[in-house]
């Protein structure tokens, strides 16, 4: 593992422009390769945009290094998505239905993560596997964190050596639980009190000059449509993603963007076909 995967990372996450992509999907244009997924002119503006201090070559050393791992030339069968796993299987092994990190690399594991949090690469890594194992997953609950394989270590640290307090709610996975609240109800957050507010607006990254038009409102209204494609798609309401991806852009291209109430209402049905409650 290297310092490098996680400034690749973190650009790619912030600086990969949704727009273009849209674009050529709907000009029925093939995206294998991360040549056009994402082009090394757009990766280095943004990997100087957020790391200054580098210059156009060692930007440019970054990008293919990072996605040199996926061997796109050799093999069009590998997926941006791809990159979560193989990083992650370089430091990551399989505990039961969970994870743990190898101690010898725990270490750069923290380094390469620390930006894009744990819970991407885990997820890619057990989703992978589960996929490599035919294991039909039932249980979701798994730890958002990865601990270490030493055996030991981890002996110490249950019995209590370490003096920690938690103030309220402190240690819970803000991130992910307000992520999920988001995507579950996506409807009303345009206001002062949501994505208007002028803190919120100064403490969010910029986004990608493709995606400039777009509010922050209107790409969180993206993901969670997407997320609900997805869900769909793995539960069999949809036939197959040649499918799911016709109805995202069909719903991408409606004016104004797409009408985020049916949308609520598209999730909240989901919500109570799968037997969870939703709150009026």
């Amino acid at each position: 593992m290297d310092m490098n995967y996680s400034i690749g990372i973190n650009v790619l996450l912030k600086h990969l422009a949704i727009k273009p992509l849209l674009n050529a999907l709907k000009r029925g244009e093939d995206l294998k390769g991360i040549d056009k997924i994402f082009p090394v002119d757009d990766f280095v503006r943004g990997c100087q945009i957020e790391y200054p201090q580098y210059s156009f070559n060692e930007c440019e050393n970054i990008y293919y290094k990072l996605f040199g791992i996926l061997d796109f030339y050799e093999s069009n069968s590998e997926s941006i998505f791809s990159l979560f796993y193989k990083i992650a299987s370089s430091a990551l092994q399989l505990e039961g239905d969970s994870v743990s990190c190898k101690h010898s690399e725990l270490l750069s594991w923290r380094e390469t993560v620390h930006s894009a949090g744990q819970s991407i690469f885990i997820c890619a890594f057990l989703a992978y596997e589960d996929v490599q194992r035919n294991n039909i997953r039932s249980d979701f609950a798994f730890s958002p964190y990865a601990k270490s394989d030493n055996i030991r270590l981890r002996n110490m640290l249950s019995i209590g050596l370490a003096e920690n307090h938690f103030h309220l709610k402190g240690s819970a996975p803000a991130f992910l639980m307000s992520w999920v609240c988001l995507m579950n109800k996506i409807d009303d957050r345009n206001n002062a009190r949501g994505f208007n507010h002028p803190c919120f607006r100064q403490q969010f990254f910029r986004f990608p000059a493709q995606d400039e038009q777009m509010t922050l409102c209107e790409t969180t209204q993206m993901a969670a449509l997407i997320r609900l494609q997805l869900y769909r798609l793995i539960n069999g309401d949809i036939l197959n993603e040649k499918e799911s991806i016709d109805i995202l852009l069909d719903e991408f291209d409606k004016t104004p963007f797409f009408e985020i109430k049916k949308l609520q209402i598209k999730i909240e049905t989901e919500r109570m076909l799968s037997g969870t409650i939703v709150n009026p």
